[in-house]
């Protein structure tokens, strides 16, 4: 059964403010994890980008993955090569390219993150159904979606 648009109106902007909320709480949590390593916050995304990617990544790709304009990723990979989080490295494919690389310290950070995270996630989730969890992951591919149909994101 399909929601009029007066109900959807009604329940999504509580529902997107929620998750604003939601998102600003990790960024923050794992920022200051980050910091009590001595790395900057910022480099907390973008490891974990790179580690769930599963594969080395393109500037432009890391770019995407945190909705961020490229030449506003240089910074960042400046900070994680800085900090021993990732390599740079040619790009077979196009030399003229660099691919960015995790290093073993991050993935390290990447392993300590998780711990961190499930411990942090785990008294929220609960009872929280494992059947809930991916509907609650479809719905948030639905909103991606529909930003990027959109021409937003």
């Amino acid at each position: 059964m399909k929601k009029t648009d007066t109900t959807n109106r009604q329940v999504s902007m509580p529902f997107l403010f929620s998750l604003f909320q939601v998102a600003h709480l990790y960024r923050t949590l794992l920022g200051k994890f980050m910091s009590s390593y001595g790395k900057p916050g910022a480099t907390a995304l973008p490891v974990l980008v790179m580690a769930y990617r599963h594969h080395d990544v393109r500037p432009g790709e890391l770019a995407d993955a945190l909705g961020r304009d490229p030449s506003s990723v240089v910074r960042i990979t400046d900070l994680l090569v800085k900090n021993g989080l990732a390599e740079r490295e040619e790009d077979q494919q196009d030399r003229r390219a660099k691919k960015l690389r995790l290093t073993s310290l991050g993935r390290r950070m990447v392993e300590q993150m998780e711990i961190m995270l499930n411990e942090s996630v785990s008294p929220g989730l609960g009872e929280i159904t494992d059947q809930q969890l991916l509907h609650c992951m479809q719905v948030l591919n639905s909103l991606k979606q529909g930003g990027k149909a959109s021409g937003l994101l």
